[in-house]
């Protein structure tokens, strides 16, 4: 039986930034049971042995006109391996704003640091908990928390329950 299929849509990972560590880490621990296609256009600090890089080029000027050039550039990618090469995902996870047609989208604003452990981090924020029989589960989520010092504002959370 094939391993279910995640494309991850991020401008670049590593483990150096806070939102791209957690993707890492994730992409990382999923690779054994899932087979994961990355579109970026950096990616770091990550074995590639398990994972496919699809490698997306950065044009260079002004962070907007990069921004447009990803936005657009990841979606022809994408269309190109589904519709050419056979890779359509069962999800496609974006820890931002990168795509328009992303299953998993996780949204995140720290204004200070929490330390929290990388197996916590992979079984929290897994793009795999996407990945069930319900099809209401299974549908588009938005999480967006926000932990201020003293106290924080709770958690919000827009979509279904995630499933972890």
């Amino acid at each position: 039986m094939p391993r279910p299929r995640i494309a991850v849509v991020s401008p670049f990972i590593d483990k150096r930034h806070g939102t791209e560590r957690r993707v890492a880490e994730c992409v990382q621990r999923l690779s054994g049971e899932y087979e994961i296609h990355v579109y970026s256009n950096r990616v770091e600090d990550v074995d590639l042995d398990r994972i496919t890089w699809h490698r997306i080029p950065a044009l260079p000027g002004p962070h907007l006109f990069g921004y447009v050039w990803w936005f657009l550039a990841n979606h022809l990618w994408r269309w190109r391996d589904r519709r050419f090469r056979g890779l359509a995902p069962e999800v496609v996870y974006s820890p931002g704003i990168n795509c328009l047609d992303a299953g998993a989208i996780s949204v995140h604003q720290r204004s200070e640091v929490v330390t929290q452990s990388g197996e916590d981090l992979a079984a929290t924020h897994s793009p795999a908990n996407l990945l069930s029989s319900d099809p209401i589960s299974r549908g588009p989520h938005i999480s967006a928390s926000r932990q201020a010092s003293g106290g924080g504002l709770p958690e919000s959370r827009i979509g279904p329950e995630p499933l972890l």
